[in-house]
């Protein structure tokens, strides 16, 4: 069983720039978002990983090849930590905040508990396989399935996302005792940079 599971959202992409919803569309990282995944890679320079998983899309797999490189690990991609499926509104702007997406949009291709059937399986072999720490790079919306997993948190149909990822931000949640414990949440340097001297 691995020690500790590091997840951690993809830098900010051209489609995010633009309010784009970019769905499993390759939008490249902007400046922004390499700059914020060289940071990740400078964050975790100490941080013994033994493997890295990445969403099969550009953005994430790129932001997993920045701490690769700097690690000399081979980025393992694997398709059940892709982008939601958001259906025909793939590649359109992205609503007003009034208008924000819900855990079950019924105009999705994917619903909350769909991204929750394919994430946590996969999740589940690497915890029970790996050894040491993990790192898994992906998306906003399945990395908050797989953390409301961990936590025990079964969100009513209607429920909004009131916790959500930033840009190459880490969370870690640890199984050193056998049971998942959250031990870091959303955290990035640069995060907290831009909050307290903004």
């Amino acid at each position: 069983m691995i020690d500790n599971l590091i997840l951690v959202r993809h830098g900010e992409s051209e489609a995010n720039a633009n309010r784009i919803l970019a769905g499993r569309l390759p939008y490249p990282l902007t400046k922004s978002g390499r700059k914020q995944a060289r940071h990740l890679a400078q964050m975790l320079k100490y941080v013994k990983i033994s493997e890295i998983y990445s969403s099969p899309v550009k953005r994430a797999y790129d932001t997993a090849a920045a701490v690769g490189k700097l690690k000399g690990i081979k980025v393992k991609i694997n398709e059940a930590f892709t982008e939601t499926d958001v259906g025909a509104h793939q590649g359109e702007p992205l609503p007003l905040p009034a208008k924000k997406w819900k855990m079950n949009n019924p105009g999705y291709g994917e619903q909350f508990s769909d991204l929750q059937k394919r994430t946590i399986p996969a999740i589940e072999r690497i915890i029970k396989k790996g050894r040491g720490n993990a790192m898994v790079v992906s998306h906003g919306d399945p990395l908050m399935a797989l953390v409301y997993h961990f936590i025990g948190f079964k969100p009513p149909r209607s429920h909004r996302f009131s916790m959500y990822p930033q840009y190459a931000a880490i969370t870690i949640v640890s199984f050193k005792l056998g049971r998942p414990r959250l031990l870091v949440f959303n955290y990035s340097g640069m995060v907290y940079k831009q909050l307290l001297y903004a």
